[in-house]
């Protein structure tokens, strides 16, 4: 199969054509021949070495096992310190030949500690297994590398999405991929390209939110941090990436983790299908599948999904990996299998190519039996095999199993805390500032309450330093905390804090009041404790009551509060946000984010994110912001039955933003000529600030009921006290696309608005109908 290179080598040549002279054409056939010869070089070397592996070499490299498998202690009770069992390394990685390794045996550990472990595993992999292909080594590096202890820790995926900033997401997966290398790890399971469209939903804060054309923005700008502009993952400052989870994951019915989703093909092909086709276009090498089912058929067993869409449409020759015991799940919660030798053929014959099994051999053993029957072709496992040897030879496994920490001088540095806390900063969305409050002098006597305030866990969340990011002993030290970072702005003799509650539990509320009481400001941090996949599932959007009591408290009291939410998805705030004058979202900031906030509240930083999702006002009003026109209807018959707290793309500064002169370059739109979208933006105020200047487009008549509208692009940009910039967008007809009632995209004749704040333009497509054969 055509390498992705190659794909866009061929590209650049059709795109460049009418304007390259012969030296330039010349130049660029040469490098379509590297790429080609260097492609054939590749396929031959993994001919070379599938010929001669046997069918247990096979199905070991399509297994994967955790650590634990490996380790001293029973799984998920490991011995302390951590220690590898060498009876147990010779059993699963010479015996049964197990290609691949996972996670972390319970929490973080130094990089020395990983240099030490997975050098072993390498030594056992290469030197005494008979056909030494190296392990490929994968962890959940999804904030940073967190699993390792004293990495640099950046804002959640929902985070970096508020801040609307691509460079940052790319700098943020360099940095990880570079910290990941150092603790001798060559893959991250990351991205999450799921859409986060119900705030429900335990992992919404892994996502990159609920648009479409963000979501595909920002997965393809840090799998080029992860992977390079090239895609070059045997660089050792790169890694291989992890696309999840294909597909359709994040809309479960129930809105919990791991139940049953409903999706026809139709918003299956227009909302959730896109973000991973761009992290394919972007050369993403391996993908993890969906744990849950959709339209009654558990994805990872399911072959039109697996095989017909994601190989063969979508073109992707990669790794395709379960999640965690799936295979096993396929009996013992989807019952769509008898036992275990019906769900690995199903799921194998599906398209999947290595089992996260994770913790026993059956898989490997079921497997060869399958094969031995002819109950799975080996045409199958070559195919798997193939994928897998691909990526360990393209990221020099053969070469160089093992990367050393010593070659890592920038590991955890001051310039990637810096990057961090400037993530943080960029993150941080300011949602409403009644009468300016914010920000806050820092000459001001204030209060700092709320469980959020003074936990560093709560700021991380989830996947930090263990699978919850609860336990405290792990923590970076000398990370500030919210109330920790604000006495460190203002000076302690000007900060009072009282934690107020915890999550679920009040305290003497008379405490607080009476502290709250002649301040200046009572700064409420609200919100969760840390948590991801099924221990988030909620019975109750709400905040939790013991908050809600805390903020009505001092509301009692007179004193201007102002919110701060440290939450990984939107909790219904509405009784709080009516006593608040200021509030601003945190998000799950990582380690940077008690200063980050600290920054915003006291005007060090002028803020600049944007909601990545709709803030709903009540938990039975959860609609996105491109939702459809008859979601407006509302009970007395009239359009307004849409209300959020706050929209989606919402967020203010300090800054006053002034939009001008929207103009198009015409009004009609054509497959020859694209369309120029401009429109002014000038700052009002006499402070710097930057803006995310979005665009959006509605779609006046369509076949399918169409979008009120829809984000087809942005840019962040900075804008100087009193200047202004001339902001330019290129719309073309394929923007306009949407997919039609048999599945393919389709730009309609018609009537369309461009929407670029309260600015609106009318244009026109002319012609026939255009059906675009590509995603």
């Amino acid at each position: 199969m055509i390498n992705n290179r190659l794909y866009l080598v061929i590209a650049i040549i059709a795109l460049s054509f009418l304007s390259c002279n012969e030296k330039n054409l010349d130049s660029l056939s040469t490098s379509l021949m590297v790429v080609k010869a260097e492609n054939n070089d590749l396929e031959k070397r993994i001919d070379l070495i599938l010929s001669k592996m046997t069918l247990e070499d096979k199905v070991g490299e399509m297994t994967q096992l955790s650590i634990d498998a490996l380790s001293v202690g029973q799984p998920y009770n490991l011995k302390e310190p951590h220690e590898l069992d060498l009876a147990k390394m010779e059993e699963v990685l010479v015996k049964y030949k197990v290609g691949s390794i996972l996670n972390c045996g319970g929490h973080a550990y130094s990089k020395e500690h990983w240099h030490k472990v997975i050098s072993k595993i390498q030594e056992f992999a290469t030197e005494k297994k008979e056909s030494g292909i190296p392990v490929l080594y994968g962890i959940d590096a999804i904030h940073g590398t967190n699993y390792t202890l004293n990495a640099t820790l950046f804002p959640q995926q929902i985070g970096q999405a508020a801040s609307w900033n691509l460079e940052m997401a790319k700098e943020i997966g360099r940095i990880t991929a570079y910290e990941t290398r150092a603790s001798s790890i060559p893959w991250t399971f990351s991205p999450v390209l799921d859409l986060g469209r119900d705030p429900r939903w335990p992992r919404l804060w892994e996502t990159y939110g609920e648009d479409v054309y963000l979501a595909s923005m920002m997965g393809e700008a840090s799998i080029k941090g992860y992977e390079g502009d090239k895609n070059n993952i045997a660089d050792p400052n790169h890694i291989s990436a992890c696309m999840k989870h294909f597909l359709g994951y994040s809309v479960t019915l129930s809105g919990k983790d791991r139940t049953p989703a409903w999706v026809p093909e139709r918003q299956l092909r227009e909302y959730f299908l896109p973000s991973f086709k761009k992290a394919i276009d972007a050369g993403a090498h391996t993908i993890m599948i969906c744990s849950g089912e959709m339209n009654g058929i558990p994805v990872h067993a399911n072959k039109k999904i697996l095989t017909d869409l994601l190989k063969n449409e979508l073109g992707f020759n990669g790794i395709v990996l379960t999640d965690w015991e799936d295979i096993k799940y396929l009996y013992s919660r989807h019952r769509v299998a008898e036992g275990d030798y019906d769900a690995v053929k199903m799921a194998i014959n599906a398209g999947i190519d290595m089992s996260m099994v994770p913790m026993d051999l059956s898989f490997t053993k079921t497997l060869k039996v399958l094969v031995e029957k002819g109950e799975v072709n080996m045409s199958r496992i070559d195919d798997a095999v193939r994928r897998i040897l691909r990526v360990k030879l393209k990221l020099g496994l053969f070469d160089q199993p093992v990367t050393h920490y010593k070659d890592y001088p920038k590991f955890a540095s001051a310039e990637h805390s810096n990057i961090s806390l400037e993530a943080a900063n960029e993150s941080i969305t300011l949602l409403k500032n009644v009468d300016e409050i914010l920000p806050l002098s820092k000459n001001a006597k204030v209060l700092v309450t709320g469980p959020t305030a003074h936990n560093l866990n709560y700021l991380n969340g989830g996947w930090t330093h263990t699978w919850q990011g609860a336990e405290t002993k792990w923590n970076t030290p000398n990370k500030l905390t919210i109330t920790e970072a604000i006495s460190s702005k203002i000076g302690k003799s000007n900060v009072t804090y009282v934690e107020g509650c915890s999550i679920d539990s009040s305290y003497n509320l008379n405490t607080v009041k009476n502290a709250a009481i002649g301040k200046d400001a009572a700064i409420i941090c609200i919100g969760e404790s840390t948590y991801t996949e099924v221990v988030g599932n909620l019975e109750d959007l709400m905040l939790s009551q013991p908050q809600i009591d805390l903020v009505n408290a001092i509301a009692e009291t007179g004193t201007p509060i102002v919110l701060v939410l440290v939450e990984g998805r939107p909790r219904i705030i509405t009784e709080c946000d009516n006593k608040a004058k200021g509030v601003i979202n945190a998000f799950l900031p990582g380690n940077e984010g008690g200063k980050a906030v600290a920054n915003v509240l006291f005007g060090d930083v002028n803020p600049s994110g944007k909601l990545p999702y709709t803030y709903p006002r009540s938990p039975h009003s959860l609609v996105t912001y491109d939702h459809k026109g008859t979601d407006k209807m509302h009970t007395d018959f009239s359009t307004n039955g849409i209300n959020p707290l706050y929209e989606f793309g919402h967020g203010l500064s300090y800054s006053t933003f002034e939009y001008s002169n929207l103009n198009i370059s015409s009004k009609t739109l054509s497959i020859e000529e694209d369309l120029i979208v401009s429109v002014d933006v000038t700052n009002k105020s006499n402070i710097a600030g930057k803006e995310v200047v979005q665009l959006y487009t509605s779609d006046l008549v369509a076949s399918i009921t169409p979008s009120v509208k829809r984000l087809r692009a942005f840019k962040k940009v900075l804008i100087g006290p009193g200047e202004t910039q001339k902001i330019t967008f290129t719309i073309t007809p394929r923007d306009l696309a949407f997919v039609g009632i048999d599945h393919k995209w389709i730009t309609e004749p018609g009537k369309f608005h461009i929407l670029i704040e309260d600015l609106k333009a009318e244009f026109s497509f002319e012609g026939e109908t255009k059906v675009f054969d590509n995603l």
